[in-house]
């Protein structure tokens, strides 16, 4: 399966909720922001400070771990599970 470039939208529109309603609603649209990815967690690190959310910075490093080590199972069709 060939890795496409996406936008931090792009990435935050397949995360599973509450993450994704979240991730959006914090989302900083900034010059870096505009760039293209490769993977989930790449966009969840530019997309805003996570020390500065409602959320907390402890709660989004939780969620980077779980989808780095790909705790987060992001499929085709926007359908993803946490295990």
């Amino acid at each position: 399966m060939e890795i496409k470039e996406r936008t931090i939208l792009e990435f935050f529109n397949e995360f599973p909720e509450p993450y994704k309603t979240q991730a959006i609603h914090n989302y900083n649209e900034k010059p870096l922001s505009k760039d293209k990815h490769l993977h989930h967690w790449a966009a969840l690190i530019s997309g805003f400070e996570w020390a500065l959310t409602k959320e907390e910075g402890k709660y989004w490093d939780n969620f980077y771990k779980d989808l780095v080590t790909e705790k987060v199972i992001l499929t085709a069709g926007n359908h993803c599970e946490i295990y």
